[in-house]
């Protein structure tokens, strides 16, 4: 090949390579200012959706304290009392338990032994509409740092509920089998002795922040003057903040779990323990421990389909 030759095969490569360079940088170019685009539109999006909405009128923040009002759900407040010796009935946290003998003892996910938590027995409570008037509920959680919580999936957990209609027949009292960890909100005494758990008629109304005010239709908590709604809420439920609870509405340390749409059916507290540090509950950091399940499957009486969620501050 002669040098012209060459000359020209060099040219056309550097004007190919030229072209291809400049196509490289085109096809980015318009990739960016198609990502430009796209951002843009999600921006103007959130600003449609999170434009500032006006004050509450007195109106409207009459309407919410009534609907509010309506809203309470009886409750079974419970309190810490003496030591007491498990049994097959009565209502009572930590300690000993009555298992029978011919049942396997409670496992997680892992295989290992689940620590027991505590027993509701209905009969030893006020009266509660769609809870059962009688028979006994055992609650078992695992004993690692998350005390068998899955965050993720809060129906999938390793806990369990045991349900015994006609109380606990053929029981033996029992400690929770040591488990490869060892972690559990109960205190050592509490663990090592059980006390009694007190009930007391009470109506709980939802608190702010809670899924049923955040779901409200007039959007309060994000009105411009929502603190006079969240002071009323916070005013009615002085009595009924972090309080042990059967019935009643949820209380949450931090975010409702119930946000997730898998989750937002479940409306019925089973069972809530706050931490009382000078009583021997501690839920990680000044936390708190619920059981929850849908109104229908309490109606049917199946406790086979529960959360069981845990938060702290």
């Amino acid at each position: 090949m002669d040098s012209k030759a060459l000359l020209t095969v060099i040219l056309v490569v550097l004007l190919l390579t030229a072209a291809a360079i400049v196509a490289v940088a085109a096809r980015r170019n318009l990739q960016r200012r198609r990502e430009v685009a796209e951002a843009k539109r999600r921006t103007e999006a959130w600003k449609a959706a999170n434009a500032p909405l006006p004050p509450l009128t007195e109106a409207e923040i009459e309407a919410f304290t009534a609907w509010h009002e309506g809203q309470a759900l009886p409750a079974a407040v419970l309190t810490l009392g003496d030591p007491v010796e498990p049994s097959a009935t009565g209502s009572h946290v930590g300690g000993l338990v009555l298992w029978p003998v011919s049942k396997p003892w409670p496992q997680g996910k892992d295989g290992q032994p689940l620590q027991f938590l505590a027993q509701i027995d209905f009969a030893s409570l006020p009266p509660l509409p769609d809870f059962p008037e009688k028979g006994v509920l055992q609650f078992f959680i695992g004993a690692d740092d998350l005390f068998g919580a899955d965050f993720d999936d809060v129906t999938n957990g390793s806990f369990h509920v045991a349900w015994w209609p006609e109380g606990v027949v053929g029981g033996k009292k029992t400690m929770s089998p040591k488990a490869g960890e060892d972690c559990t909100p109960l205190s050592p005494e509490l663990r090592a002795h059980a006390r009694k758990l007190v009930g007391s008629s009470a109506k709980i109304h939802p608190h702010a922040y809670t899924l049923p005010v955040e779901r409200h239709p007039d959007q309060v908590l994000k009105r411009e003057n929502a603190q006079r709604v969240i002071d009323i809420m916070d005013d009615r439920s002085r009595d009924g903040s972090e309080v042990h609870r059967v019935g009643g509405h949820p209380e949450f340390t931090q975010q409702d779990f119930r946000d997730d749409p898998r989750f937002e059916a479940y409306d019925r507290v089973l069972l809530q323990l706050w931490s009382t540090p000078h009583d021997a509950l501690m839920w990680g950091d000044l936390g708190q421990g619920n059981f929850m399940i849908r109104r229908q499957d309490l109606l049917a009486r199946d406790f086979s389909k529960i959360t069981f969620h845990w938060d702290c501050s």
